[in-house]
């Protein structure tokens, strides 16, 4: 699910939290960094299930004994049972999740029915319910999809509520949000794998583990390293932030034979302009091209693969 340009920036941020506090347990500072992965998880099945929630007051209030059935209700009845919605809500691995997680909206009965009057009030429910009352699975997700990306994802007390519920998924809205737009965007009709998993596969997961810890335990020597082609510069002087993605940089270029020396230099530079300040990438650039200079030429650099041979 995560892509590797967002599993270095959550290993950059756990390794930055990691020396600023001072820590030497190696083992709780990777289980707090893979804690922090799951909670983007948990972040994503939140808002997919908030989908359905939002389907499920269509449906609580489109058979109300208030007052008897008419054009109304069947239409909110049609959003009740919108085909994509369904086929999330039955998908094994997300009621899986949903039970082992604990996953629900309880208790925020206020932001689900606000959602479900702007979905009922949006120019997206009148062109679907103008479109005729025959299910159709294709138009019952474009449908959802639409109005996620012009309601769900601008909402502000959708936002708060995120910002409130977990200090974890601070800054993490943006990733969950847009992860359940691609599980929209790609299901289809029948697709028993409409459910994003928390890593593309095992790789990533040994990617995470082995950056996390290669970058400590061999912290000192790659400063060193740093320092020695810091010309005119104390470490001391140098960011943190800077130092972190510096020797993130070095062990990716050293422990990883599948990853392209210039994928990984061209990764974190790209990191360091959004993560540290205006001038760390020129500077991170020059310090990282003359260390990669040095392991050339010392044989220290071992790529394998096709077109990796260095």
């Amino acid at each position: 699910m995560l892509s590797r340009r967002q599993l270095r920036v959550k290993i950059l941020q756990a390794l930055y939290s990691f020396y600023q506090s001072g820590s030497s347990d190696l083992d709780k500072a990777e289980k707090e960094l893979l804690g922090s992965i799951e909670k983007i998880y948990e972040l994503y099945l939140h808002i997919l299930l908030l989908v359905g929630e939002i389907a499920g007051y269509a449906e609580k209030h489109s058979s109300s004994p208030r007052h008897l059935p008419g054009k109304e209700d069947a239409e909110m009845a049609r959003v009740a049972g919108n085909l994509f919605i369904r086929q999330i809500l039955s998908d094994a691995r997300f009621v899986k999740e949903m039970k082992e997680r604990h996953i629900s909206w309880g208790g925020q009965e206020d932001l689900i029915k606000k959602l479900a009057i702007e979905l009922k009030n949006s120019e997206s429910y009148k062109k679907y319910i103008n479109a005729g009352t025959q299910a159709d699975y294709v138009s019952d997700r474009d449908f959802m999809l639409e109005f996620f990306k012009k309601h769900i994802v601008k909402s502000e007390p959708l936002r708060h509520y995120i910002e409130e519920k977990n200090i974890h998924w601070n800054g993490a809205s943006d990733w969950a949000l847009s992860f359940v737009y691609k599980s929209i965007e790609t299901a289809y009709e029948g697709g028993k794998n409409n459910i994003l998993p928390l890593f593309r596969d095992e790789e990533d997961k040994i990617f995470v583990r082995d950056l996390f810890r290669k970058t400590i335990l061999h912290g000192d020597e790659y400063e060193k390293l740093i320092s020695s082609k810091a010309v005119n510069w104390d470490l001391d002087r140098i960011a943190l932030m800077d130092i972190v993605i510096m020797k993130m940089s070095v062990s990716e270029i050293l422990n990883f034979p599948g990853i392209p020396v210039k994928v990984s230099i061209n990764e974190y530079l790209d990191i360091s302009k959004e993560y540290s300040t205006p001038k760390s990438s020129a500077f991170i650039n020059g310090i990282i091209d003359r260390i990669t200079a040095d392991f050339r030429s010392e044989g220290k650099i071992v790529k394998s693969g096709r077109g990796l041979v260095e």
